[in-house]
């Protein structure tokens, strides 16, 4: 059976010819993708160490989860 999608573009992008479920892979990210609701976790990051992300021109947020807000 061949490789599916998501097992080719983590090939691709950690640079080895194939990847199946289960493998642990070191990929480089061009864009990684979040919705509103990371923000909860704000303060864990915090706690870790971590106050910034590795590169903001390529995280993209997307507001669906606590969007339109209760009234």
């Amino acid at each position: 059976m061949g490789s599916t999608i998501s097992e080719k573009i983590l090939a691709r992008a950690s640079g080895v010819k194939k990847v199946e479920a289960g493998d642990i892979v070191d990929a480089n990210v061009d864009l990684a993708m979040s919705h509103d609701n990371a923000a909860l976790v704000s303060k864990i990051f915090k706690q870790l160490g971590v106050d910034r992300v590795w590169d903001n021109s390529k995280i993209v947020i997307i507001l669906d989860h606590r969007t339109p807000a209760n009234q």
